[in-house]
């Protein structure tokens, strides 16, 4: 189908189509299965669509589902949920208590990215309906057994860190955790840890962390292209307190400054 007009009434009709996929929907919810669910859930999401009314009636189908669903749609159906901070008090404690259930099907840079999307919604409270700390057990048991790449932690920390999620004393062993195991020719997972500690939410708990971070950004600052530079610059420069550190002289805060913006210019 083309939609001819202008761009006020290629909305308006925009518009009109995902309201009659809603309300078809609506009338077919109890027989869509659990990735149809998931699946119609996300598009909506993504499309930034779908009313409050449309999401409620789909909560309930979740809730009250006599068939347990998968841990793999779960996570979809959070996301699109905490996406549109749609979902009620009662979705969320529901969506725990099943995340909990099929921890052991989890991995953890998902638990952690399930934190992430609890914060993000406004009907999640108590800490993700205790997930947040089940989600701290399950890391510090890997990292106990040595278990926790470097890439692995990384994206661990950036779900967690720009929500502020987790005790002091589980921030302060993930960043030594990750401090004594800072793989420089690892890029990616650097400029995750680079995202994830400056954060204008997170407060970095060790010098040392911060100090190892800096010397690895350095030595490979120059293979870095100018996607990651750019995102490495917005993760740096919006900190106040980096702005500070490379003002009042430290030495680690000016060495990085300082190659990447020779290299920005290089370019």
């Amino acid at each position: 189908m083309v939609l001819k007009g202008n761009s006020s009434d290629i909305s308006n009709q925009n518009n009109e189509i995902w309201d009659h996929i809603e309300l078809e929907l609506m009338r077919r919810c109890e027989k869509l299965n659990n990735q149809q669910l998931s699946d119609v859930l996300m598009s909506f999401a993504v499309a930034g669509k779908g009313s409050e009314r449309f999401f409620n009636i789909m909560e309930d189908t979740i809730v009250e589902s006599p068939i347990e669903i998968e841990e793999n749609h779960l996570v979809k159906i959070m996301k699109a949920y905490s996406q549109l901070n749609y979902g009620s008090p009662t979705f969320y404690k529901h969506m725990s208590t099943q995340f909990i259930k099929f921890r052991d099907f989890l991995h953890i840079t998902q638990m952690a990215e399930i934190c992430s999307n609890f914060a993000r919604s406004q009907n999640s409270f108590q800490a993700g309906f205790g997930f947040y700390e089940h989600c701290e057990k399950e890391i510090e048991k890997l990292m106990d057994a040595n278990k926790v790449s470097f890439s692995e932690g990384t994206k661990v920390v950036e779900s967690l860190f720009k929500n502020n999620i987790g005790s002091t004393k589980f921030q302060t062993r993930m960043e030594d955790y990750l401090s004594e195991r800072v793989e420089h020719e690892e890029t990616k997972g650097l400029i995750r840890l680079a995202i994830a500690l400056y954060d204008p939410k997170y407060m970095i708990k060790s010098h040392r962390i911060h100090e190892d971070l800096m010397t690895a950004l350095s030595l490979n600052i120059q293979d870095l292209d100018i996607r990651k530079l750019e995102t490495l610059f917005w993760a740096m420069t919006r900190n106040e307190k980096f702005y500070q550190e490379v003002v009042d002289n430290n030495p680690y805060s000016k060495m990085v400054a300082k190659s990447l913006l020779n290299t920005v210019f290089r370019r």
